[in-house]
């Protein structure tokens, strides 16, 4: 498992001993876990998070951990969903990506909802993530063809372009704006492609 134990006990000043002492263990055991070869236990972790005043990471990590089997662990799909949901709410961008991803593919015991997908990756989008923002716009684009798919497979109504289609157009427009503004390359294509004029 990889940390940065290491460096956030240098941004500190602080020595594997003091660091030791401050969580209740042997300095070899620092040492052991900022190399690697060691994984701390649930409670350990926590205690390291709250030390570095980072519970939020440490949310992120218990939901990795039912995840994944580790820090002793099983895998829990519901408890892991939870974990991930609670550093989302938090802030915490990878935990909202992957919130996002539960929704959208019905992941983590979680049933698909591409409303609740969208409101994720817009969070994740919100706090500069780049990708995201151009996979918010996709998400959008694909929402505004499914729908005038619908629309134009409806024989008793002539086609139109609806107000939800629009909004998803317009929402997919300013997200691939918002990405192309920031360098990525395919939301610039994507943009001109589709949205100039």
């Amino acid at each position: 498992m990889k940390n940065n134990i290491r460096v956030a006990r240098a941004e500190r000043r602080m020595t594997q001993q003091q660091l030791a002492d401050s969580i209740g263990v042997s300095r070899q055991t620092v040492n052991a876990i900022e190399s690697g070869r060691f994984v701390p236990s649930t409670t350990l972790a926590l205690r390291i998070a709250r030390l570095f005043e980072k519970p939020v990471e440490a949310m992120f990590i218990l939901g990795e951990a039912y995840e994944y089997e580790y820090l002793d662990l099983d895998e829990d799909e519901d408890e892991a969903f939870d974990w991930y949901l609670q550093a989302a709410k938090h802030g915490h961008i990878k935990a909202q990506i992957v919130v996002a991803e539960a929704y959208e593919y019905e992941n983590l015991g979680v049933d698909e909802d591409n409303e609740e997908a969208l409101y994720w990756y817009e969070q994740a989008a919100n706090n500069g993530n780049v990708e995201v923002m151009y996979k918010a716009a996709d998400k959008y684009y694909d929402m505004a063809s499914e729908i005038a798919d619908e629309n134009e497979d409806d024989d008793d109504e002539e086609f139109a372009v609806t107000d939800e289609e629009l909004e998803c157009l317009d929402n997919a427009k300013k997200w691939y704006k918002k990405a192309a503004e920031n360098g990525h390359k395919e939301a610039a294509r994507m943009l001109k492609q589709y949205f100039s004029k």
